[in-house]
């Protein structure tokens, strides 16, 4: 008597079985709703096996068919021996069922999914079909063919062409097809049987699970790597070239042929390939690197799409003042005097806003914005900021030292590292600044359509102003955005707040505020001092003509040599002293 056969959880997942689960944990629930028997599995890891005779017929019948293909492999790659092809059918004969064994040639190829197994399979017993229908019509092979397609393909077993039906004594012959043959191969054509036919008459059955994927990366270009790390490199610097530049660069590069690895893994001499090859090589290519691409020719697109981004950006931050983060961007809208720039400083703990509208991005138009932000909520500990030149400068540094105020730049090209501040200009732009006149959109395809909208405007005589609706002057988009951040803005639940408003936020802290002067803030942040090759921050006083500045001379601050200083007047150091800010 047979031992009897356990199969695990595992393998009957790996089946791959039509209305099963395809995981183990799946499985085990699917055995345990179902109460099949079962025991404990001896050896590591434990679990439970089934029994193959008290499983259900659909992973009885898979599988009989996975252990006709591992039997067929395992004899294929043993003994190498092919069967001979299946003689056709006599007419009166049953026909032969059995699966033919894989030739030599098929052995060597890489063995099929549980899917590809399933295919061929019932790919064999369509071909039984068609060998049993054969026999009781007696038809020839083309009519038959045709006729029992026609049947198979209507999914009932019969024909629908009354004229073409053959009838079998007193009835007409129909197919007993089962339902997974149907859910696997829906339908069939004469020239597909015909193709299954000619296969396994060659004993070449593995052919019929189909080379599903397994071709990927088995083209003239793939086979030759040089060729490929050139094509890809030259894309990556180019991504606008053409496949005709790119055979022609190739070809300079490498000649008419090139080295490519053969089936049987040897290098061996091709012809460069057509432009059409390349084509479809590089539309592939693309396809499946995006990520490269982005990363090659958009830099900042890449970033925002692909880039991994965990955890949050103010973890050391543990109350108001301890960290600002500060920008400048245009604004999206114009003014009665043009374009305008925003500067934006924010407190990354409490997320409140200062914003300051400015002509054009410099280093006093940051100290303008800094000085509005401290008059507000007082000096910060540590600020960030880009590398641009307005905060690189020599002079916003300095006042950063004169205020006490540790700098805390980011790296070049990393707008990641003050993230706050990013999102902060964007939220302005489109809250605040998409609904204002003069508004000019966010992108480029925006502005485009503004521009379309102006041309259009010119033909009807109309101006640049009526056309844009421009409003606004300066003075009064600041007014603006000063009660938009301290209300709209500033009394909204922030998520990263868990719901508060950064005023909430703010007001336990008032009493640790450490406010400035206003005289010493304008002092401090007064423009740098420069007077020729003296060092930045020093001027010198002299007698005769005062203090020198930018070339122009301010005699009503000479110095006193030898007589008292008048009530109120400064008291400034001789010529040979120099003059300090500090």
């Amino acid at each position: 008597m047979a031992a009897a056969v356990w199969l695990t959880s595992k393998l009957i997942a790996e089946l791959s079985i039509h209305g099963m689960p395809t995981s183990e944990r799946g499985i085990r629930y699917l055995a345990a709703r179902e109460g099949w028997e079962r025991r404990s599995r001896r050896g590591r890891g434990g679990g439970w096996e089934y029994p193959l005779d008290s499983l259900p017929r659909e992973v009885r019948e898979a599988y009989e068919i996975h252990k006709l293909l591992k039997n067929e492999l395992a004899s294929a790659e043993v003994t190498h021996t092919p069967t001979p092809p299946i003689n056709p059918q006599k007419p009166g004969t049953t026909p032969d069922c059995t699966s033919p064994l894989i030739t030599p040639a098929q052995a060597q190829r890489k063995p099929y999914s549980i899917a590809g197994v399933q295919r061929r399979e019932a790919c064999l017993h369509i071909l039984c079909l068609y060998d049993e229908f054969q026999v009781k019509t007696g038809m020839k092979k083309t009519r038959a063919i045709t006729l029992f397609c026609e049947i198979y393909n209507t999914g009932t077993g019969t024909s629908l062409n009354t004229k073409a039906t053959i009838w079998v004594g007193n009835r007409q012959p129909t197919l007993d097809t089962p339902e997974w043959v149907r859910q696997v191969r829906p339908t069939v054509s004469p020239n597909t049987l015909r193709s299954w036919d000619k296969a396994r008459r060659r004993g070449e059955s593995l052919a019929l699970a189909g080379r599903y994927g397994h071709r990927a990366s088995t083209g003239q270009i793939d086979r030759c790597g040089a060729l490929c790390e050139f094509l890809a490199g030259v894309i990556l610097e180019n991504s606008d070239i053409t496949a005709r530049l790119l055979r022609k660069a190739a070809e300079v590069c490498f000649g008419a042929v090139i080295k490519a690895v053969g089936d049987d893994g040897l290098e061996k001499e091709i012809a460069l390939p057509g432009i059409r090859t390349i084509q479809r090589w590089c539309a592939a290519w693309r396809a499946a690197n995006p990520e490269l691409i982005a990363l090659a020719t958009n830099p900042d697109g890449w970033r925002n799409g692909y880039r991994l981004a965990l955890g949050t950006a103010n973890t050391d931050v543990t109350q108001p003042n301890d960290l600002w983060e500060m920008d400048a961007s245009p604004t999206d809208m114009l003014l009665n005097d043009g374009r305008y720039r925003v500067y934006v400083v924010i407190d990354v703990y409490p997320r409140r806003l200062s914003v300051l509208i400015t002509r054009t991005c410099s280093t006093e138009a940051a100290l303008l914005a800094l000085r509005k932000a401290i008059r507000e909520w007082g000096k910060c500990k540590r600020l960030r900021f880009d590398n641009g030149a307005d905060f690189k400068s020599r002079e916003f540094l300095c006042a950063l030292g004169f205020l006490g105020i540790e700098p805390d730049p980011c790296d070049v090209y990393s707008p990641e590292q003050k993230p706050m501040v990013e999102r902060a200009i964007k939220t302005f732009n489109h809250e605040l600044v998409v609904m204002q006149p003069g508004y000019i959109g966010h992108s480029v395809a925006d502005r485009k359509r503004i521009e379309a909208r102006r041309s259009f405007a010119e033909r009807l005589g109309q101006t640049d102003r009526e056309a844009f609706c421009v409003e606004l002057d300066r003075d009064e988009l600041q007014r603006r955005a000063d009660a938009w951040s301290m209300g709209d803005y500033g009394l909204k639940g922030h998520e990263g707040l868990g719901g508060r408003t950064p005023a909430e936020v703010s007001r336990p802290f008032l009493r640790d505020r450490v406010d400035i002067p206003d005289e010493i803030l304008r002092l401090l942040l007064a423009p740098v001092p420069r007077n020729g090759s003296r060092p930045l921050g020093i001027r010198t006083v002299n007698r005769d003509v005062g203090i020198q500045v930018e070339g122009g001379e301010y005699p009503e601050f000479r110095a006193r040599w030898g007589y008292p200083e008048a009530k109120g007047a400064p008291a400034w150091h001789d010529a040979k002293r120099p003059l300090s800010r500090t």
